[in-house]
């Protein structure tokens, strides 16, 4: 998960070799950082199932983190818009926050197909949504 936030929300390289091979998370800023939050409680990671694709049998591991506003804010600063995969979901509403609202009407409009997004993508909302309190504490 660590590398995804990285390479997906900050825009970095799939390269780690500076952190060793294979890779000494231990060295690497970044994962200890996260590491030290989910350890104080400001970071909590929640594994919500698998997802089987049944053409593929590629399997998906549905996780969802929540983070403390701060600690977000802290660690993503950089945020980008795009990445070596494609956009990232920018601002939406009046806020002029990074990312998206999350709320039943989001869900049901990538419930929808309005959003390009994969199954499992799709399920990860759906099923952080109908646990959300719990997920919140």
């Amino acid at each position: 998960m660590v590398r995804e936030f990285s390479e997906e929300l900050l825009g970095t390289t799939e390269d780690y070799g500076e952190f060793g091979s294979p890779l000494d998370y231990d060295r690497w800023p970044f994962y200890r950082e996260l590491s030290a939050a989910r350890e104080t409680g400001k970071l909590r990671v929640y594994c919500l199932g698998l997802g089987v694709d049944p053409l593929t049998l590629a399997m998906d591991i549905l996780t969802v983190a929540t983070f403390d506003s701060d600690l977000f804010d802290a660690l993503f600063e950089g945020l980008v818009v795009a990445n070596a995969e494609g956009r990232v979901i920018g601002s939406q509403g009046t806020t002029g926050a990074p990312g998206v609202p999350f709320t039943g009407e989001i869900i049901r409009r990538f419930e929808s197909g309005a959003e390009p997004m994969q199954a499992a993508g799709v399920a990860v909302l759906q099923l952080t949504w109908r646990h959300l309190t719990g997920l919140l504490g």
